[in-house]
């Protein structure tokens, strides 16, 4: 058991490292506008969306977007901090926000017409955090 409550710790701790990670990136995003000229902002964002793709970053700045990613992240920070402390709530805020994630990824490939490599990973994330976290010796370990 306490090999159980060290590994969801660690879970715990991985989504506040790659929440934090995506917070950072686009409240950076949020910014740009406001520190570079029209033209080097331009070659930023293309950059940037052919690094991470364009799940990740949308080279149109999408304001309302923007506050949502960052929303979501915030959200995803809380999470990670409850399934450290092993609360229900933080499981089931986890499957909303992988939920979303998914629909979102969906959405933009759609949108692009294209498949990106990302959402295969947003796929891969969610089942293996679904799969987890709807473990029976980890479920019992959110409900004591």
């Amino acid at each position: 058991m306490q090999r159980q409550k060290l590994t969801i710790r660690l879970l715990g701790i991985t989504i506040i490292l790659f929440a934090a990670m995506h917070l950072f990136l686009n409240l950076y995003i949020m910014i740009l506008p406001f520190i570079l000229k029209s033209d080097e902002l331009q070659k930023v964002m293309h950059a940037l969306s052919h690094t991470f793709g364009p799940i990740a970053i949308r080279e149109d700045r999408n304001f309302a977007i923007l506050c949502v990613k960052v929303s979501a992240s915030a959200l995803f920070i809380s999470s990670g901090i409850g399934v450290i402390k092993f609360k229900e709530w933080s499981r089931k805020l986890v499957f909303c926000l992988l939920g979303l994630r998914i629909i979102y990824g969906f959405t933009i490939c759609a949108i692009s017409n294209i498949f990106h490599p990302h959402l295969a990973i947003i796929l891969a994330e969610g089942l293996f955090l679904f799969y987890y976290l709807t473990r029976p010796a980890v479920k019992g370990e959110f409900r004591k």
